[in-house]
């Protein structure tokens, strides 16, 4: 065990000085706001190369038999940048790996990933009265999805976007009319997640105007339909009846600047969740976020927000974040100091009746007449020292709990009875190089 954790610790740190890079998983971005990058001719050419190393005291996010890890994560990308006015282009990508330890449990092994990302980018007369932009973002990953699945599981996401925009007097004018088209498609790679997978296809609307010069009024409406394309009735006690939702909302804010100092965002409008098989949601849905800028070297936001979504098994959550983020750069904007938290409580809907009536009902024990409610806190904080405008390292904690109303149940599967729950605690550690030129 101790040669394992020494030749982790001696792998991590020949890493990071042959590379001297890192992951911005803290979110520590790169302090210069016009990266020079590379031309080649017309193209600009942003690369850049990260290495992420973290300790984890519940990588599964459990609250019993919890497993901990080290972890080292290398992750290298380009950016591609047309810009212009007529016509625009950026493609960017990257491809990393993400290698467990098994310093704990050499199941964790298990996890490691190839892992990647692309996006490509298209926009057409940004200054004209039509506007057309097209993209494409694909991700890779095994990050938890944080609401039905809270442990590492392999999948894919896909979003692609498409936008027409009209603004009668130019870029510089009051009105303007966004519509858009989006797609989205999840998919895991372990067949036990199918019931997860989605398509998802969304119609979005809005019309603005800046009654000031940086302060906009909008009307906005969006219709989604969700559909769990992989859904098998029966493939687990616990899914039984598809949760494909139709849901709609719409709302009224005003966004923009008030002062030097003072940004906001608010909202608020009404959503619905038609489902067509689970129990349906409709509420008023809202969000209120102010941004201040003390000094040029301090920043805070502060907002709520209430939000909804569909999900398997309970129909629908709804939910109620409060959120806190906080930055302060420092010694000549050579550090930045952040500190990150919020707090949200997630309604759920009803536990699908049918599960209490199927041939699988037995199957299940502890659930029955229970009421879903979640407490959910996140916290972060991180300090990074910037090297250079382009080369940055950071060290980071994170901190997550989630406390649920439902307290430990049992699922048969294969006449084998598991003890399930929704509660966990997990703290994370993290060192951070990051190079973005």
């Amino acid at each position: 065990m101790k040669k394992t954790v020494m030749w982790a610790i001696a792998g991590v740190l020949l890493i990071c000085m042959m590379s001297g890079t890192a992951l911005a998983e803290v979110g520590l971005e790169t302090k210069a706001k016009d990266k020079k990058g590379f031309r080649l001719g017309i193209v600009h050419i942003h690369p850049a190369l990260a290495v992420s190393t973290m300790y984890d005291t519940n990588v599964q996010n459990t609250n019993d038999n919890t497993v901990s890890d080290l972890s080292l994560d290398v992750n290298g990308g380009v950016k591609l940048n047309i810009p212009h006015d007529i016509a625009s282009f950026t493609l960017a990508g990257g491809i990393g790996y993400l290698k467990y330890f098994g310093i704990d449990n050499s199941r964790t092994t298990d996890l490691d990933s190839l892992e990647g990302n692309g996006r490509l980018a298209l926009q057409f007369l940004r200054k004209s009265i039509v506007t057309f932009g097209l993209s494409d973002t694909v991700v890779r990953t095994t990050l938890p999805e944080g609401v039905t699945i809270f442990d590492l599981q392999k999948r894919i996401n896909n979003t692609a976007r498409a936008n027409v925009g009209i603004q009668p007097n130019g870029a510089a004018g009051n009105l303007k009319v966004n519509l858009g088209y989006a797609f989205d498609l999840q998919r895991y790679d372990d067949a036990a997640y199918q019931n997860n997978n989605f398509m998802a296809h969304e119609v979005t609307a809005q019309v603005s105007w800046a009654f000031l010069p940086k302060t906009a009024v909008f009307l906005a409406g969006s219709y989604r339909y969700t559909d769990f394309y992989d859904f098998t009735a029966g493939q687990s006690p616990l899914y039984q009846q598809s949760p494909n939702a139709s849901p709609i909302e719409v709302k009224l804010g005003l966004i923009g600047r008030l002062s030097p100092m003072v940004s906001i965002n608010l909202y608020v409008g009404y959503a619905n969740n038609l489902a067509e098989n689970l129990e349906n949601y409709h509420s008023a849905n809202a969000k209120a976020e102010g941004v201040f800028q003390f000094l040029r070297r301090t920043r805070m936001k502060l907002g709520f927000v209430r939000s909804s979504r569909p999900v398997t098994v309970y129909g629908y959550m709804a939910g109620n974040k409060a959120y806190l983020e906080f930055q302060q750069w420092a010694f000549n904007d050579r550090f930045r100091f952040t500190v990150n938290g919020s707090y949200e409580y997630q309604q759920f809907g009803e536990l699908d009746p049918v599960i209490f009536t199927s041939a699988q009902a037995g199957q299940i024990t502890g659930l029955q007449g229970q009421d879903r409610s979640d407490h959910v806190i996140r916290a972060e904080t991180s300090v990074g020292f910037y090297v250079t405008e382009w080369f940055s390292i950071a060290v980071a904690y994170k901190f997550m709990m989630r406390d649920s109303s439902i307290d430990t149940f049992q699922v048969t599967v294969n006449n084998v009875a598991i003890d399930q729950n929704y509660d966990f605690m997990k703290h994370q550690a993290m060192l951070n190089l990051r190079l973005s030129y």
